[in-house]
């Protein structure tokens, strides 16, 4: 269990959030929409520790992440994998190195799992090619197998999809489905496209300069149509 407790974050004279309060359950799937400003990467910047609240807190399992001893904030920051839009990836190193990398820094090497997790994404035949051979779509599978190498119990995806076109995005959110699904994670997906959320995410998280608008379950069961309707203001309003 994840709880955020009147999380707000100050920069200068910006104030980024703005009391955020929700909780999000072991193994859950949660969007984050907004648009640009909203906030939703300076909340990813909070829950993955890189950056400090302005006041708030951050409780995972019942601990709060302002009050872990440096040894505990390594550990939970080794709980957590992270998917950028632009991949990331290291231009002169091979794809296996690139996934294998996070395991280096802490030295480890782990091969049989590098190899292990490019076969789970589809990329296997592929370890010893460099990123400039790869599609847009490729890298980003292997940006999400090196996000898995340190078997996270969190994984944050921060617009993984946004650089992709639709056939491209509709193969990544079938990988993450199967990743949360495989391993048990709990994913953060970080959209400004609410179309794409609701695609992958069981509950959908609603920010506005900072503000949180409000949640919506997005489960097959629940999507009556009340449900459907709020979902469509959310979507008009975000596209103004």
């Amino acid at each position: 269990m994840i709880e955020v407790k009147h999380l707000s974050k100050q920069y200068a004279n910006h104030l980024a959030l703005d009391d955020l309060s929700f909780s999000v359950a072991k193994n859950e799937i949660l969007g984050i929409v907004g648009k640009s400003g909203s906030g939703k990467s300076t909340l990813l910047k909070l829950i993955n520790l890189m950056e400090i609240p302005t006041s708030g807190q951050i409780v995972i399992d019942g601990q709060s992440t302002d009050q872990l001893s440096n040894k505990q904030m390594a550990q939970y920051k080794a709980k957590i994998g992270m998917v950028f839009q632009h991949y990331n990836l290291l231009a002169n190193k091979t794809v296996a190195q690139n996934v294998a990398l996070p395991l280096r820094l802490v030295g480890k090497k782990e091969m049989d799992r590098v190899a292990s997790l490019l076969s789970f994404v589809g990329m296997g035949e592929k370890a010893d090619a460099y990123p400039a051979d790869l599609s847009g779509g490729e890298q980003q599978r292997v940006a999400i197998a090196r996000a898995l190498v340190r078997q996270p119990e969190i994984l944050l995806c921060d617009e993984a999809t946004s650089s992709l076109d639709e056939e491209n995005t509709a193969a990544i959110l079938r990988l993450l489905k199967n990743s949360h699904d495989t391993f048990g994670i709990t994913i953060f997906f970080v959209s400004h496209d609410l179309a794409t959320v609701k695609q992958l995410c069981e509950r959908v998280l609603v920010l506005e300069a900072g503000h949180l608008l409000g949640t919506v379950d997005n489960q097959p069961h629940l999507a009556a149509e009340a449900t459907m309707s709020y979902l469509e203001k959310v979507q008009r309003r975000l596209a103004r």
